[in-house]
């Protein structure tokens, strides 16, 4: 059934729709063939839907130990969508995310093509969706401390790499991904100052133009103003074009010529509120955790019984004959 297009189909809905007989489908019919059917153009959907429907942690390691040692041959072969699913399965189960993490890199990380144009450009595909769509998983589910070396790798990307990626689909989608990501502010101000270069351009792009609006949320007021004022250069420019008026009024640059001082002291102090409401957002979780700890601690001391005050007797005054 796996190799019929019908077939895999159903076992996909199967798999997905029956989650309490998961470990006797896995058991009596895919346990020992997952590497196999990984390889196959039909049953490599079915591999897919194992990987996204498995909860049981023991059930996952049984699953690494036959497509981990054939890591490298899934890559070489193009089935990155296995390797995509393995890796998002990691991150929900929080399961082998270092191992998995360390064979992704070694696999991909090379002298003559850096991981980040490996799986951008894979098989040869500049902007590959396959590629594009790990690339994504990666920036937006893996905790930073996997993935420093992919952070570092496209802060480090030249001028020219950028701009041609930032003018298209996929590659915006990453840099505007990169850009909300955990990465150290150092990197991503590396790559906000490559941006900057080519930003009125970027504002005219019909998939550039998502980056600079997203990127006059993310900066300070200062690093905003600095944006508004290069973009306020190009006006005439952006206002010819539907995109560039998106830009234009989009990211507040008509605010920022109409309003003057005023618009300096807005900007503080709606940063200043920002700032104060990620201060309690910090602060929420560790409250949380107090008031846990402290039912815990309710539970353990019991409470003690209240005590009655002794009743004073009244003296009974006796009167005199």
């Amino acid at each position: 059934m796996c190799v019929d297009s019908t077939g895999s189909r159903v076992l996909e809905m199967i798999i997905k729709y029956t989650p309490g007989d998961f470990a006797e489908i896995w058991e009596n019919g895919f346990q020992g063939y997952l590497y196999v059917m990984a390889t196959d153009r039909m049953a490599t959907h079915v591999t897919w839907a194992l990987l996204q429907n498995v909860k049981d942690k023991k059930i996952f390691v049984q699953m690494t130990e036959e497509l981990l040692p054939n890591f490298h041959r899934l890559s070489a072969q193009g089935h990155l969508g296995v390797i995509m699913e393995l890796v998002k399965a990691s991150h929900r189960l929080k399961m082998q995310e270092a191992k998995i993490h360390g064979i992704l890199k070694t696999t991909f990380d090379k002298k003559e093509k850096p991981f980040f144009q490996s799986l951008f450009e894979f098989r040869g595909v500049v902007g590959s969706p396959i590629g594009t769509k790990l690339l994504l998983t990666l920036l937006n589910e893996a905790p930073s401390k996997y993935i420093d070396f992919l952070y570092e790798s496209i802060a480090n990307l030249d001028s020219e790499y950028v701009k041609s990626m930032a003018m298209t689909n996929t590659g915006s989608q990453i840099l505007e991904a990169f850009l909300m990501s955990e990465a150290d502010f150092k990197l991503k101000n590396q790559l906000i100052e490559v941006l900057q270069t080519f930003l009125v351009e970027l504002g005219l792009n019909k998939y550039g133009t998502f980056i600079v609006q997203k990127l006059v949320t993310l900066v300070d007021v200062a690093k905003k103003r600095e944006i508004l004022e290069i973009l306020l250069e190009g006006e005439s420019q952006l206002l010819q074009t539907p995109t560039g008026k998106a830009t234009y009024y989009g990211c507040g640059v008509r605010d920022l010529k109409t309003k003057g001082q005023k618009w300096q002291s807005e900007e503080n102090s709606k940063d200043k509120k920002k700032r104060l409401f990620e201060d309690i957002l910090k602060q929420a979780p560790q409250t949380e955790q107090k008031a846990k700890f402290q039912k815990k601690v309710e539970k353990k001391i019991p409470e003690k019984p209240a005590t009655e005050e002794p009743t004073k007797k009244k003296k009974k005054w006796k009167s005199k004959a």
